[in-house]
C-alpha cells in the first residue's frame, strides 16, 4: 500500500490523474487485506494526505478511518496523534467547526495520554540505567573477589610461598 501510494503520489504530480486515480482505487480495495506495518504507517499519513490536498474526501476518510484502527491495534498514542492531527486539518479545511472541536478535544486527550506514556518510558529508561550501574558494580566486585580466591588458592597462607597448586599449574 505504501509504495502504491508514492506511485499515485508521482503520477499526480506528473500530470496523469487518470493513473493516479485507478492507483488509489487499488489501494482502497487493498486496505481491508493488508495489515499496516509499523515502517509503513508513516507513508500511508502521507497518502492520507494527499488524498485530503486533492479533495478525494471519500478516499481520505476511508483512508482515515482505517489508520485509526490500525493506530489503536497498534498501541500507538503517537500514531493516533497523527491521524487526529490529520482529521482536524480537514474539518478546518472543509469548515465542519462542530467536528473540529471535537476533533481537537480527541487530540489533547491523546497528547495528555502521549506524555503520561513518554514519561513512563522515561522513568523506565532511568530504572534500567540504574540497574545497569548496579549490576556493572556487581560485575567489578565479583572481579575483585575472584582474583583474591585466585591469589588464595596458589599461595599458602602461612609461608606466602606458592603452594602444590601452583607449582603444578607452573610446571605444566
Amino acid at each position: 500500500i505504501a509504495i502504491l501510494g508514492v506511485q499515485a503520489i508521482i503520477y499526480n504530480a506528473a500530470g496523469q490523474t487518470e493513473k493516479s486515480d485507478l492507483i488509489i482505487k487499488k489501494i482502497m480495495e487493498q486496505l481491508e487485506a493488508d495489515e499496516i506495518a509499523g515502517d509503513t504507517f508513516v507513508d500511508i499519513i502521507h497518502l492520507a494526505d494527499f488524498l485530503e490536498d486533492t479533495g478525494k474526501s471519500y478516499e481520505f476518510n476511508t483512508l482515515i478511518a482505517y489508520l485509526e484502527d490500525a493506530a489503536v491495534k497498534a498501541g500507538s498514542t503517537n500514531y493516533r496523534l497523527q491521524v487526529a492531527s490529520l482529521r482536524i486539518r480537514h474539518t478546518r479545511k472543509i469548515g465542519d467547526t462542530e467536528s473540529e472541536r471535537k476533533y481537537l478535544e480527541d487530540f489533547y486527550e491523546l497528547f495528555l495520554k502521549y506524555q503520561e506514556d513518554t514519561l513512563n518510558i522515561n522513568l523506565k529508561a532511568v530504572e534500567l540505567r540504574q540497574s545497569l550501574a548496579f549490576a556493572q558494580q556487581k560485575r567489578i566486585d565479583a572481579e575483585k573477589q575472584n582474583e583474591i580466591l585466585k591469589k588464595r588458592s596458589t599461595i599458602d597462607a602461612l609461608t606466602g610461598l606458592p603452594n602444590r597448586y601452583a607449582l603444578n599449574e607452573y610446571a605444566e
